[in-house]
């Protein structure tokens, strides 16, 4: 008989097998009868390891899928390891925090340019220049010749 943990997890797409110590030994027999080395492998204290393997490489799409069903599946107990969850966790981050991060250098930009250059405005009607094409252009070369003189 294997644990309920296992057997939903070797359910999940892309796992091609989950390894406790019932792979080396039926769960009828007591795990204190395993051998030392294979006992302290899997157990320590108050926890229990199991090595899930996917079919596919480290970050592909498949991977990545599976390790969301697994967190799904274990509960606030469990925890996971390895270069999958790295990899997923990473992309879950800057997935999150980029727009933070762009927002905050748009501003920052946009205060140097305003500080450093001869109109405060600059930095406000460049993106517009750009935004749509150049229907700002005209308007532009105007205040600009005019201020300047050019």
């Amino acid at each position: 008989m294997q644990p309920l943990l296992r057997r939903r997890l070797k359910k999940v797409e892309h796992v091609k097998s989950v390894v406790w110590y019932t792979s080396i030994a039926d769960t009828t027999v007591p795990i204190q009868i395993l051998p030392d080395k294979i006992y302290r492998s899997f157990n320590s204290e108050n926890a229990t390891l199991m090595m899930v393997i996917f079919d596919e490489t480290t970050s592909a799409d498949g991977t990545m899928q599976a390790v969301k069903d697994i967190r799904k599946i274990a509960d606030k107990q469990s925890f996971l390891s390895g270069m999958s969850c790295v990899v997923s966790d990473t992309k879950d981050l800057t997935n999150n925090e980029t727009p933070l991060y762009v927002a905050i250098a748009v501003i920052l930009s946009s205060i140097v340019l305003a500080v450093t250059m001869d109109s405060f405005l600059v930095p406000y009607t460049l993106p517009l220049k750009y935004r749509n094409g150049y229907h700002l252009q005209p308007w532009l070369e105007y205040h600009f010749s005019v201020r300047y003189r050019i």
